[in-house]
């Protein structure tokens, strides 16, 4: 997610929830990086969702980690904060 336009960023992170793995949530929460796009997108909303079912077990069992703190607290911001984490 280094293209700085707004487009390339949103279909990247399209692409990425229509991958079933765990690790998508990683390259989804780099969208944070860019403030024209931070964390308020759709399409990181939806994508942060639609891979909940793949990443939260998986970051429960330490298989999931984000590059910086603020990947991480954008998306557990959107999935819910720590009750999303909650068996």
């Amino acid at each position: 997610m280094v293209d700085d336009h707004p487009q390339v960023r949103m279909e990247a992170v399209m692409a990425c929830a229509a991958i079933p793995s765990p690790r998508s949530i990683e390259v989804v929460a780099r969208v944070v990086d860019n403030r024209r796009t931070a964390g308020s997108t759709t399409p990181f909303k939806q994508a942060v969702h639609h891979l909940g079912t793949h990443w939260i077990p998986a970051f429960r069992e330490g298989k999931v980690s984000f590059q910086r703190p603020s990947h991480l607290a954008a998306v557990l911001n959107e999935a819910g904060g720590r009750d999303a984490l909650r068996a």
